[in-house]
């Protein structure tokens, strides 16, 4: 088994972006990453990806949310959920979150 599993996933970039492992819960599942700290150990993720951070409370999409694909028995799902308005509360105070 490979112990160094870090993997950069914008090697283009100026700075880049690596994270020490591939491992990533899909966007929101994991809320904001502490609601899970006593189920998961959240360190040995590559990263948490939350949903949508916003400064002020947001309604989301309006009903019906997913249109039917009849050609592949599918549906297509709107993806505007409603947000609380923590931004300031989750995020770190240089990316605009609060410092008190």
């Amino acid at each position: 088994m490979r112990k160094d599993a870090a993997v950069d996933l914008a090697p283009g970039h100026k700075v880049g972006l690596t994270l020490a492992n591939p491992v990533m819960p899909a966007a929101g599942c994991f809320g904001f990453g502490k609601e899970y700290d006593q189920l998961v150990e959240v360190e040995t993720l590559g990263a948490v990806v939350v949903g949508p951070v916003t400064a002020g409370p947001r309604r989301g999409a309006e009903p019906p949310r997913t249109l039917p694909l009849p050609h592949c028995q599918g549906r297509m799902g709107e993806t505007l959920p409603p947000s609380q308005g923590r931004a300031g509360e989750v995020l770190p105070p240089e990316a605009g979150g609060s410092t008190s």
